[in-house]
Parts: structure tokens; sequence; C-alpha cells
């Protein structure tokens, strides 16, 4: 039961990144480049996959974003743009699209 709550939930997430987000480029956040895996951004945040927490964490210094800024769904973590550290990183991801 609890792993078909875990697919529903990658479901849903997977299908709200489709529609939403767009994939990044790691080479345009700003930040070490080993910062990021495959990543994908909206004006909401940052989603990643919750294996890349680590090194995002610690190349790129978003361990010290407040917990109440950072969401685990599924098998994704989910960086809100509240967060300044994720603001600076939206703001060079975004600059050419505004």
């Amino acid at each position: 039961m609890i792993y078909q709550l875990d697919e529903s939930i990658n479901a849903a997430v997977e299908q709200f990144v489709e529609e939403n987000c767009k994939e990044g480029d790691r080479e345009q956040t700003g930040l070490d480049p080993r910062a990021f895996g495959k990543f994908w951004y909206c004006y909401e945040g940052i989603f990643i996959f919750a294996g890349s927490r680590r090194s995002l964490d610690y190349y790129g210094g978003f361990e010290y974003i407040d917990s109440e800024s950072v969401k685990s769904y599924g098998d994704y973590v989910f960086y809100s743009a509240d967060a300044e550290r994720v603001q600076d990183v939206l703001n060079n991801l975004l600059g050419d699209e505004e």
C-alpha cells in the first residue's frame, strides 16, 4: 500500500514538472556545476531528484535553506523560491525569459 502511495506521489510530481517546469542547465545557475544533477525549475522553485540533494546542499550552499522552504515529495525534493538562495539561482535561470 505504501509503495502505491509512493508511485502516486512520484506520478503527480512528474506530471506537475512536465506541465509547469523547464529542465535546467546547470551552467546557467551561477553555482558550482557539481551542485546539480538533473533538475527542473519554474517561478515557484526548483525540483531535483532526492538522490541529488547532498551534492546540491554541499556544492550549492543549499544546506543553509530553512526547512520550511524545502519539501520532499516521493523521489523528489522541492526548494521554494521563498528562500533567497533559491531565488538567486532562479534569477540566473529566468533572466533570459523575462
